[in-house]
């Protein structure tokens, strides 16, 4: 009987230890999910050389003549798609300067209440979504094309 009164104290303090560092770091990972997702693409230096390449770069129209000046940026099949109108039609696009896009308040709170339900389903069919950004820590291809496809951004 004795060992039994000491093991039921110890259990319930190692619940309790277990339960705290539970709701510790569920909060961590919870404030990290909104930080990770929600940054710009480029700061510091990384920033002052986009910026640099834009004074060069931006308001400059893109099409099948001028293409060859970017190639190394582009995927092939999109190079291709401007070297060849003739197959593909004409084909441009301007440079515009950088900007982040960043969520609106309305975002980030939908993003803070409805996201812990989203789920990927068997066929890769998106789960629960309600409104915000569904995966703020995404962790495969496809939770990073939802993020991307349930926004306007695109």
């Amino acid at each position: 009987m004795r060992t039994k009164r000491l093991l039921k104290p110890s259990l319930k303090a190692l619940t309790v230890i277990m339960l705290f560092f539970l709701l510790f770091f569920t909060s961590l990972t919870s404030q990290g999910e909104e930080a990770r997702y929600f940054v710009p693409s480029y700061e510091g230096k990384e920033m002052q050389k986009v910026r640099e390449w834009e004074k060069t770069w931006a308001g400059k129209k893109i099409d099948n003549t001028s293409v060859d000046q970017i190639k190394e940026l582009l995927p092939e099949s999109m190079y291709n798609l401007f070297k060849k109108p003739e197959i593909w039609g004409e084909a441009w696009f301007e440079i515009v300067p950088y900007r982040q896009i960043k969520p609106t308040t309305g975002m980030l709170g939908a993003t803070k209440k409805y996201s812990s339900a989203c789920k990927i389903g068997p066929n890769n069919e998106l789960l629960n979504w309600t409104a915000g950004i569904p995966f703020p820590n995404p962790k495969t291809p496809v939770e990073i094309m939802y993020n991307f496809d349930v926004t306007d951004n695109h």
